[in-house]
């Protein structure tokens, strides 16, 4: 079985069991008007830093030598997807992808929707 990135959906099916109640109220079809902004605004930023934890742990299990950067054959063998993204991600352009890469070429992605 090939080693696969921590897919989006096991991001929040890890995330939905650590919610607090008004957290999983708002996560509802629709939203519970007692809400505070408070309330949006850490379920929120506990999904983004779920995010950025299953991203960093997706690049050391992907790093199989432990070297800190990923080669293209460690990426290809971990996503494809990813893989295709290869050099646009590789800003030095030293065949390696470094997690800062990776967050950077990401942050990219978003913005360009």
């Amino acid at each position: 079985m090939k080693k696969q990135l921590i897919t989006p959906l096991l991001v929040s099916l890890v995330f939905v069991s650590t919610m607090s109640s008004a957290e999983t109220a708002y996560v509802g079809e629709a939203p519970q008007k007692n809400l505070t902004q408070s309330d949006k605004e850490s379920f929120m930023q506990r999904i983004i830093t779920l995010q950025i934890e299953a991203i960093k742990k997706s690049f050391s299990a992907a790093d199989v030598n432990h070297d800190g950067k990923l080669s293209k054959s460690e990426i290809e063998k971990a996503n494809p997807d990813v893989a295709k993204k290869f050099t646009a991600f590789d800003t030095d352009q030293d065949g390696f992808l470094t997690i800062e890469e990776i967050f950077a070429g990401l942050k990219l992605l978003d913005t360009s929707k």
